[in-house]
């Protein structure tokens, strides 16, 4: 299995994007839509969207007030950033039945001061009092069922984020947390272990403090000593302000690296509509470009809220000529849906796909998804008819396979399921039925993470990476990104580092050296024990105009 990241550091360290071409206007109000992992989408994919004020001065960024909505219409958060495009003054977030969910104050990106958390019932159930979102100190805690934990700055606690605060922490952040607070500061040893109450005896870390101030820490995987407070709570882990702050464009249609941003740049600058070029060198391989839009829309859908409780995971299985599949892992006898279909599709003399067919059990949400992602697919190959390109047709097909097991400690029936798209117009069943399905003894059910999940990996890589190396050996301007991969054992300890790709200027060097200095992740779980997990990381340097 593999876990994908990515990671951009500037010199500067917040992340613009700068223009590569002179803009006309200072500034303009736009909508701005995102897709289910609140990445920049165009609207027929889109789940939210965002009223705001753009920048268009040297680089693009938000200044003044923003409003999320969600795809009802209803309101997902109000803002404001400042002139230099940073997160500054109240923030709210809400409900998707309009219920007010938390609001508090940013103060240069930071979260400050007092932020309230209320329940679905709009009674106040949690206040911190925050110098960020991983240093913080909980002045009011009732717990899910009721029990106040601290009240008025004062109180001894013991809470688990997922079973007593779930409406407040992230699913990422899973910990239990022990400590005291006198008079709305910190005082004593602050314990953390994954698991229940009773499980304390696997602490990872500890904390301690002197009237509000820390004095010293503990990792429990190494014993090594902190330098500051730990961060294995995180109230912004998996906020989509991570995302929409920095112009994520991870949907297909825009792509990636220094090509994704300038395509970013001229859709969001000048409307410019952006395009999915074929990298196909035949009219066999244009396949590989159909299933990568059915696998898109396809994981839209199977990781939306509609299969809330199934824990989904796409994995490739790897890519042939006639076969592409992924999986998720076991999960209990509630199957899901089963789906099947089969798309005829034309591809005319010019590579463009101008008609689509669609039969079987696929609603019209994904077909409207697929259709738009072909809408924009071009270069590829047509086929050629006495040396000449001509219109044809492809045909692919779509199926859900099940595969039962019963290995798991309780000795539950378990069921696995995998996706494959297949060419039908050339590919044997007996194929697909015996498709690899990358061993799903393997898969796992939470994957490995750092320590504070995403948010903790980029402080990490922003004290300890060297964002200056390309320019030091006098790399010019643009973006150099680095692929890592590495092992994750059952200790957390990480093995295996090496670099995918060197862009040169050392940034493989430096990617590596970086990433095999990490502290212990939190390791991945399989039937309730720890397993190995393969990662990967991208790690992107960023060269200035000077």
């Amino acid at each position: 299995m593999m876990i994908g990241n990515q990671f951009r550091l500037s010199a500067l360290v917040m992340i613009v994007l700068l223009f590569s071409n002179v803009i006309i206007g200072q500034s303009k109000t736009d909508t701005i839509y995102f897709d289910e992992n609140w990445s920049i989408c165009e609207k027929p994919v889109a789940l939210y969207h965002r009223i705001c004020t753009l920048n268009l001065v040297k680089s693009i960024f938000y200044i003044g007030n923003v409003n999320d909505y969600y795809e009802n219409g209803v309101l997902a958060m109000s803002g404001n950033f400042n002139d230099k495009g940073i997160k500054n003054g109240l923030f709210k977030f809400y409900r998707t039945d309009g219920s007010l969910q938390k609001e508090g104050n940013f103060e240069n990106g930071e979260m400050k001061g007092i932020w309230n958390y209320y329940n679905p019932n709009g009674k106040l159930q949690v206040q911190f009092d925050c110098k960020s979102a991983v240093d913080f100190t909980p002045i009011l805690v009732i717990s899910n069922t009721g029990d106040t934990l601290i009240k008025n700055g004062n109180g001894h606690f013991i809470f688990n984020t997922q079973n007593d605060l779930p409406q407040i922490f992230p699913s990422s952040v899973n910990y239990t947390v022990e400590g005291s607070i006198s008079n709305s500061k910190k005082n004593g040893q602050f314990f953390y272990w994954i698991g229940q109450q009773t499980d304390k005896k696997k602490v990872l870390g500890t904390e301690t403090f002197k009237n509000g101030e820390f004095k010293k820490g503990s990792n429990g995987f190494d014993g090594t000593s902190r330098d500051m407070p730990t961060i294995y709570l995180n109230l912004l882990a998996e906020s989509p302000l991570g995302n929409t702050d920095n112009f994520e464009h991870s949907n297909v249609v825009f792509g990636y690296g220094n090509e994704g941003d300038q395509k970013l740049i001229d859709f969001l600058a000048n409307g410019t509509i952006p395009e999915m070029q074929s990298a196909s060198q035949s009219y066999q391989e244009n396949i590989k470009d159909i299933y990568n839009i059915i696998g898109t829309v396809m994981r839209q859908t199977l990781k939306s809220d509609k299969n809330k409780n199934i824990n989904y995971s796409f994995p490739p299985e790897g890519i042939s000529t006639n076969i592409y599949s992924f999986s998720h892992p076991l999960s209990p006898t509630n199957k899901p849906k089963e789906i099947h279909f089969t798309a005829t599709l034309t591809i005319d003399a010019n590579g463009y796909v101008t008609n689509s067919v669609f039969k079987g059990n696929l609603g019209k949400e994904e077909i409207g998804k697929m259709n738009y992602y072909l809408s924009r697919l071009s270069g590829l190959k047509p086929l050629l008819k006495n040396g000449q390109p001509i219109n044809s047709e492809l045909k692919i097909g779509f199926i859900s396979l099940f595969d039962e097991s019963l290995n798991n400690p309780k000795n539950e029936k378990m069921v696995g399921c995998r996706y494959i798209a297949y060419n039908a117009d050339s590919t044997d069943m007996k194929q697909v039925n015996n498709t690899d399905p990358v061993a799903l003894s393997e898969m796992v059910d939470k994957p490995a993470e750092p320590v504070g999940g995403n948010e903790g990996l980029k402080k990490y890589l922003e004290r300890n990476l060297n964002a200056f190396i390309p320019t030091e050996r006098g790399a010019p301007f643009g973006y150099y990104s680095v692929k890592v991969s590495f092992m994750v054992n059952e200790d957390g300890k990480l093995t295996d580092v090496k670099a995918e790709n060197d862009p040169g200027y050392g940034t493989a060097q430096e990617a590596v050296k970086v990433i095999s200095k990490m502290p212990n992740w939190i390791p991945a779980r399989k039937n309730g024990k720890a397993s190995k997990y393969f990662c990967n990381q991208s790690i992107t340097f960023v060269v200035n105009k000077e």
